[in-house]
């Protein structure tokens, strides 16, 4: 296990969620209690850096934890692992255009609506909404996270 890059990915899951904490509506992040939300009280910021930070984050994240709990020492598997998640980030991003998201949400089986996690699933293909800042801000977090790999790969500590 590759703790620097396993507790960095952790790191950017915490950023996250402090960022939706101030910055996100509590009715659109699953599990979040009204109550714990300070959007409301939080000055809003407007801009293509803020609406696409969190997709930044999750892929910075997941390459990290990833690398990190499977102690990824070789450079090419540890593209793959960018890429993989690069990847997973593109197509959840395209699952939310209009062009796509029908298809995809006929694909999904009635049952989900009734399994905790799962019954969030529909409503993101529906209602979410297709940027291609996020695509960007995704390539981006899997750049870093590339280079958070090859700075840190081979530690233990």
């Amino acid at each position: 296990m590759n703790k620097s890059q396993l507790f960095t990915g952790l790191a950017a899951l915490a950023v996250g969620g402090i960022f939706y904490v101030f910055y996100r509506q509590p009715e659109a992040v699953y599990l979040m209690p009204s109550d714990a939300s300070l959007y409301e009280s939080t000055p809003q910021r407007e801009g293509v850096f803020w609406n696409s930070f969190p997709s930044f984050l999750h892929t910075l994240a997941f390459i990290l934890i990833t690398t990190g709990a499977l102690n990824i020492t070789n450079k090419v598997w540890g593209l793959i692992v960018c890429l993989f998640w690069l990847v997973i980030d593109i197509l959840l991003e395209f699952g939310q255009n209009g062009n796509y998201n029908s298809a995809i949400i006929e694909l999904i089986p009635d049952w989900f609506s009734k399994v905790p996690v799962l019954e969030v699933i529909e409503p993101y293909f529906l209602y979410g909404e297709f940027e291609i800042s996020d695509i960007l801000a995704s390539a981006l977090g899997a750049i870093f996270a590339y280079f958070i790999y090859i700075k840190t790969r081979g530690h233990t500590a």
